[in-house]
């Protein structure tokens, strides 16, 4: 929740290989609430689309979320465009994370991520936050880390990525994959990046990761990731 979108650069431009155009969403959830930045996604999806769409034409994209990214797509599933074909979560809690919870609940650090993580973080802490939460109707692939350190002061019980447990990734009706990756980098790792890409109905060389499937190119991706400031690639 602390980074820029320039943490999913690379994984855009192997997108972008791949001829997948994409638009790039960040957020700053120490000075937006959460609902804000749900309201800003679906209007600039709504931009994004009219800009590509000819005489009212539905436009198919897809959405890449890593870590919040993925809570806040759920949140803005009802409210989005018609054309999702595909969510992709990476490393996205989709239960409250024990992480932040008991970091929430240590009086000495509680100010501290109360600041740094606002309102989002509040929500992060209450398990009615992701009851509530919409799962999207759309086939869904979430990707998990498991190369979090084991180090007997994090609360985890079983393989984690140092932030959030694979065990809280789980998402009904979700295609589910882990791989040995922490939590920051996780978008990063080759493997990864072939995942998506078959999600998204393409394939990439193992070289290069730059082999575009005819019949995909036009869908849109847009990753989101956390703090920082919205870009488009047609600007």
């Amino acid at each position: 929740m602390g980074r820029t979108p320039l943490s999913m650069v690379l994984l855009a431009r192997r997108l972008r290989r791949a001829g997948h155009p994409v638009h790039l969403f960040g957020y700053s959830v120490t000075f937006e609430a959460f609902e804000a930045i749900v309201d800003r996604l679906v209007r600039q999806v709504e931009r994004t689309l009219r800009k590509k769409a000819g005489d009212g034409d539905e436009v198919p994209y897809a959405i890449v979320g890593h870590s919040l990214g993925g809570v806040i797509t759920r949140a803005a599933w009802p409210r989005l465009p018609q054309g999702l074909g595909r969510v992709v979560m990476l490393a996205t809690p989709n239960k409250s994370p024990v992480l932040a919870r008991r970091v929430a609940e240590l009086p000495l650090l509680r100010p501290l991520f109360e600041t740094l993580t606002g309102d989002a973080g509040r929500r992060l802490t209450e398990e009615d936050f992701f009851r509530q939460l919409p799962i999207p109707e759309v086939p869904t692939l979430v990707i998990a880390g498991s190369g979090g350190p084991r180090i007997a002061r994090l609360p985890f019980e079983e393989a984690h990525d140092g932030i959030v447990a694979v065990e809280e990734t789980q998402l009904e009706g979700a295609e589910h994959h882990t791989t040995e990756a922490i939590h920051t980098f996780l978008m990063n790792r080759p493997d990864v990046v072939e995942r998506i890409l078959e999600s998204l109905g393409s394939r990439s060389s193992s070289s290069d990761l730059s082999s575009p499937d005819p019949s995909d190119q036009d869908r849109p991706a847009m990753p989101l990731d956390a703090e920082g400031v919205e870009r488009d690639s047609d600007r």
